[in-house]
């Protein structure tokens, strides 16, 4: 599937969308992690399925650190040329390098799905995932589609560490703010920081209400209650 790009990169090594090219490649890197980590979870057992799924998502996030550097370097090249309509411009390259930087957390979290979730290892591995999503926020502008997703990822980095009272209180704050948006995401994030509290009762009662929601609420996307 990515051979069409690869050769486009091969045969023009300085193409100006370059950078673009590469995180489409990254992209179809990260869909294969996916489905070795979907793998691993459904067959616990296979210890080789779990050493892929580990090995590939340590190497694409060490890809996507490298060319969220070279995006970097690119922006301020950008910054210097005004007018040139052969390189990108300054904003597609911010758009290019914040959702890279979304893809890095959701590595980092996948990492922790190839862990014994009541070990040491993971909530270790879910602790750097919640790092990685706070550097990532302080980095992108409010309001951004970017740092509702991190936040997103944050929340479930601290529920997996076991921080549920303060991933509680930040929920919270995303929905006063506005943040929060009850897609099936958040709704879902919800419920089992819901279930982590050990209020399973409220939880299931959330889960019903979703599925009997009107379909116009929900694509309204209308919030939920104050509950939690």
């Amino acid at each position: 599937a990515i051979a069409p790009v690869t050769n486009i990169l091969d045969a023009y090594p300085l193409h100006p969308y370059g950078l673009f090219l590469k995180s489409q490649i990254h992209q179809a890197a990260k869909e294969k992690l996916l489905y070795f980590v979907t793998r691993s979870l459904a067959s616990p057992l296979n210890s080789e399925l779990n050493d892929v799924a580990t090995r590939q998502s340590v190497q694409l996030s060490e890809a996507i650190l490298r060319l969220i550097d070279e995006i970097q370097t690119a922006r301020s090249r950008s910054n210097q040329v005004n007018g040139d309509g052969d390189i990108p411009s300054t904003e597609d390259l911010n758009r290019l390098q914040q959702g890279l930087r979304v893809d890095l957390v959701s590595i980092a979290l996948y990492q922790t799905d190839l862990m014994d979730h009541d070990s040491d290892e993971m909530i270790a591995a879910a602790s750097q995932a919640e790092k990685l999503a706070m550097e990532a926020i302080a980095t992108l502008p409010t309001g951004s589609l970017a740092r509702s997703e991190v936040l997103r990822l944050r929340l479930e980095a601290l529920i997996r560490m076991r921080q549920v009272d303060t991933a509680r209180d930040i929920l919270r704050s995303a929905k006063e703010q506005n943040v929060f948006k009850d897609t099936a995401q958040w709704r879902s994030l919800m419920i089992r920081l819901l279930i982590a509290r050990g209020q399973e009762l409220l939880a299931r009662d959330e889960l019903v209400s979703w599925y009997l929601r009107p379909l116009e609420s929900m694509i309204r996307g209308e919030v939920v209650s104050d509950e939690i």
